[in-house]
């Protein structure tokens, strides 16, 4: 941080005393949002104009350094893929890093890009009325219109199912030959680990265990191509070697996993099946764009979709994401539609040496740039979404992912990620063997935690049901079809049974079962459901950024949403201050002029009219900068006066995707994308953070600057420095007017 203030040079400033008489470093977080490849490449180019490794990064009137100041770093949905990208590079710059990519290829074999149209989580439509339908077609438009991504009904049972034709795809696949691959580091597959470990739940006040590197038993760990077999987990039930609990987890286990007990031949020509299915929604090209035009005038259809070549390649394709997947089942594991997912995603943006099945987040602890602490500790986010609970960007359960933990803030409590996956009561392992605990290890695949950061299918069906809403009825075929495609049935759904929800990323058996309070909603789970990061309208990862212990003093957030015409309006902001507005979630006590207050963790946000109106949404601006305009609460019941000023909330400042120097609103389905897009997104995004190089405004660097240390002066006017006489520079006021919104 000092050699970028140093560079920028900010009028009036002394850097060396005013960093003497600092009493606590300044905290920056990094914020990227979700939106598939549209925030996965707007990310890099943030991350590029941060980085003073880029080319011209460090010139005057560039933003390098920022990145290299900051402590921490999160991503939600496409905004978690150049994320999990940067760390499993082992910290590369993005112009070495994008060459890793493989964004060409379609991103999903087989399923067509849409072209850019209009998508919230808020939309209600209302299809046509005057379109004749059969029952069977009324039936399922009435689906249609009550769904808003997972819809639940009256009874608390949610619309859709994806149970039958996933359960239909995977025993499919199973009938193939040659289900056997050799990965270059030797492995085939997961491999999941099984051996001695310890205690590993904790409540987790302080969330995460950031800064130790940890040595649990690792010599005693064994690598097997699966868990332990069924017959050697019966036998310790019948030697009484594991708890109660344990016993019927493993009796549900008979029902939630009947293909390990009981293993049925499945023979139907899968492949038959999927190359009629392409070949009569394709037909010949010629066709194929007749239909285009007439039937589904916002999917793009690729040229050679329609070939058997094509369709091989897709089978192909498919096929190698099932042999990377059914380890895990086989293994004793429910799988979903996420984990097919993840290791599709792990083909497209990971670094080449990092898309084994077998490559771990845990495992970034050993990277050498996360040791030497040169990268930003980094954060995933999901949330916790049970089937038949319905859940708002106030109410939700966000949890998150780290090198080192999963958990959440919201519960308290956290587990150590490299023992994801293990069967344990009370904080304490299940299993017995030896008088030793027995715990799993490799469940948490980075690609199924990327995956379970950005379900593209629950987001495929809000834009299917777009194109559903402006439909005739000649495309309702084709539409039904594509959602087909994603395995959408009507059967009802079972809340108990992991087996019957593949759209959620399961997350069994539940780490903090029977932990905890009683009263909380996951005390009794046996199973973890987890959706997207950003379906609760939180599109931007504040939460694990806002956390007392944390101490951000600034967040750097990018906004890739698509609110209005694929561009963001503020709508995510307005969230997250509706969340922190609510008394659940806890204020933070700062003193006035002697007098303590208790305001909310994050300020006043401008409704998305007063956004566009005010052009908030195209150029770089900054809430928050002023503490005595957030919002304040009623103190009527006792706070510990010990607390004020020990946390003051960060400063927010937001860049939302906006055209600079290329129309970057691209469609979140959009799905491939050519080096000159490529280069053009990048370029784009590093425009809008640096202000098109500072040249619309020469001392936007400078500014920048000054709102990297204006929570640091906060601190010195309420005492809490060395020096009590060290004043802002009249320079970064007038940036403060300037930039700041209130």
């Amino acid at each position: 941080m000092k050699s970028y203030l140093k560079r920028v040079k900010i009028p009036g400033f002394n850097i060396d005393e005013f960093f003497l008489s600092s009493l606590k470093p300044i905290n920056i977080g990094i914020g990227i949002s979700g939106g598939g490849y549209r925030a996965f490449l707007n990310g890099a180019g943030l991350l590029a104009a941060f980085d003073d490794r880029s080319f011209n990064s460090t010139q005057p009137g560039h933003l390098g350094g920022i990145l290299q100041s900051s402590n921490y770093i999160a991503g939600i949905s496409g905004g978690s893929w150049i994320l999990m990208s940067l760390i499993l590079s082992d910290y590369q710059p993005i112009f070495q890093l994008r060459h890793e990519w493989e964004l060409s290829e379609p991103l999903l074999e087989g399923i067509p890009s849409f072209k850019q149209m209009e998508v919230s989580a808020s939309d209600v439509q209302v299809l046509p009325a005057e379109i004749g339908r059969s029952d069977e077609d009324f039936s399922f438009y009435n689906r249609l219109n009550k769904n808003v991504k997972r819809s639940v009904t009256d009874e608390g049972n949610e619309e859709y199912s994806f149970d039958v034709i996933f359960e239909d795809f995977y025993q499919n696949m199973e009938s193939l030959n040659d289900l056997s691959k050799i990965y270059d580091d030797g492995t085939s597959a997961y491999e999941i680990q099984v051996g001695e470990c310890f205690e590993f739940v904790s409540d987790g006040s302080d969330g995460s265990n950031e800064k130790s590197n940890l040595n649990l038993g690792d010599s005693n760990v064994v690598n097997l191509k699966r868990s332990l077999e069924i017959s050697e987990i019966l036998q310790l039930v019948s030697e009484k070697q594991v708890s109660q609990g344990s016993k019927a987890f493993m009796e549900r286990e008979k029902i939630t996993h009947p293909s390990l007990w009981k293993r049925e031949d499945r023979t139907q020509d899968w492949y038959g099946k999927f190359k009629v299915f392409l070949t009569e929604l394709f037909k010949t090209k010629r066709k194929a764009e007749q239909r285009q035009q007439d039937m589904l005038a916002n999917i793009e259809l690729l040229k050679d979709q329609a070939s058997l070549k094509y369709l091989k390649k897709v089978f192909n394709f498919y096929k190698n994401l099932h042999l990377e997947v059914r380890s895990k089942k086989l293994g004793g594991f429910p799988v979903s539609f996420t984990d097919y997912w993840g290791r599709a995603l792990s083909r497209r943006v990971f670094p080449k040496n990092s898309r084994s099945p077998n490559k771990t987040f845990s495992e970034v602890r050993s990277l050498e740039s996360f040791k030497d602490y040169r990268q930003p500790f980094p954060i995933i986010l999901s949330n916790l979404r049970n089937p038949g609970v319905k859940k708002t960007s106030i109410t939700s359960n966000i949890f998150e992912f780290t090198p080192y933990e999963f958990g959440s803030f919201d519960f308290k409590m956290f587990c150590d990620l490299q023992y994801l996956g293990s069967a344990l009561s009370n904080g304490h392992p299940s299993f017995q063997r030896s008088n030793k605990s027995i715990c799993f290890r490799n469940f948490d695949n980075t690609g199924f935690i990327t995956g379970t950061s950005s379900s593209l299918f629950n987001n495929v069906l809000i834009y299917v049901w777009k194109l559903a809403a402006a439909s005739t009825k000649g495309n309702y075929r084709a539409i039904k079809a594509v959602l087909n495609t994603f395995g959408l049935s009507s059967s009802a759904m079972s809340n108990e049974n992991p087996q019957r929800h593949p759209d959620y990323a399961l997350y069994t058996p539940n780490p903090f079962f029977r932990f905890g309070s009683p009263t909380n909603e996951i005390y009794n789970a046996t199973n973890l459901y987890m959706v997207d990061g950003g379906e609760d309208g939180q599109n931007i990862p504040f939460h694990p950024l806002l956390q007392k212990n944390r101490k951000v003093d600034l967040i750097f957030a990018l906004d890739s949403t698509a609110d209005s015409k694929g561009w963001p309006n503020g709508t995510v902001l307005k969230s997250t201050q509706m969340r922190y507005d609510d008394l659940a979630h806890e204020g933070t006590l700062v003193s006035f002029d002697g007098e303590t207050k208790l305001i909310n963790r994050f300020p006043k946000i401008p409704s998305s009219e007063e956004f566009s109106e005010r052009g908030l949404n195209t150029r770089p601006v900054f809430f928050g900068c002023y503490l005595d305009l957030y919002s304040q609460r009623n103190m009527s019941y006792k706070y510990d006066r010990a607390e004020t000023d020990q946390y003051l909330p960060p400063i927010i400042g937001y860049f939302a995707n906006t055209y600079v120097s290329y129309s970057s609103n691209t469609s979140t389905f959009k799905l491939t994308y050519e080096n000159d897009e490529i280069n053009s997104m990048i370029e784009n995004s590093y425009n809008v953070v640096s202000y098109s190089n500072s040249t619309i405004d020469k001392n936007y660097s400078k500014c920048v600057g000054c709102i990297m240390i204006k929570r640091e002066f906060d601190r010195k006017v309420r005492g809490l420095s060395a020096f009590k006489d060290i004043e802002i520079p009249k320079f970064c006021t007038k940036c403060y007017e300037k930039y700041c919104y209130n």
